[in-house]
């Protein structure tokens, strides 16, 4: 919901609580997931996996009794002028959106129902899935 007070625009929660983005969104996210996940401890440990545009949270990160993986930009870089053989890390996310994002151009041209949407974008969802699977963990030979 976005509330006008005059002198700017400012975005609140519907029980008119303020958003606070950057540092605040990463803690407010940890604080609100809502999937089940094991037990926290040291036998589980749980980890995040994020990219440069979360630098400055690691604090907020390990205060919720996770392990940040916070890779700063320009690491990687720096990483393959040492080591030729380095391969950049991508996380599995990165690796899926950019693979889906390969059928957008097919999905526009038939988007106009909702229906004809999920019938196309479905299938090239579990596409990419069964294929970041099979390049990150190979063919079981």
């Amino acid at each position: 919901m976005v509330k006008s007070s005059g002198f700017g625009v400012r975005w609140e929660e519907s029980n008119g609580l303020r958003k606070k983005w950057g540092q605040n969104a990463v803690s407010w996210c940890l604080d609100h997931i809502v999937v089940l996940h094991p037990e926290q401890g040291e036998e589980h440990p749980q980890n995040l996996c994020s990219d440069a545009g979360y630098t400055g949270s690691g604090e907020a990160v390990e205060q919720r009794n996770y392990i940040p993986h916070i890779r700063p930009s320009g690491k990687e870089k720096k990483e393959l002028e040492r080591d030729p053989d380095f391969r950049a890390h991508h996380w599995v996310v990165e690796v899926t959106h950019a693979f889906f994002n390969r059928f957008r151009k097919f999905l526009v041209r038939c988007e106009k129902k909702a229906t004809t949407w999920r019938c196309f974008s479905l299938p090239a969802l579990l596409l990419s899935n069964s294929l970041a699977f099979i390049i990150n963990f190979g063919m079981g030979s």
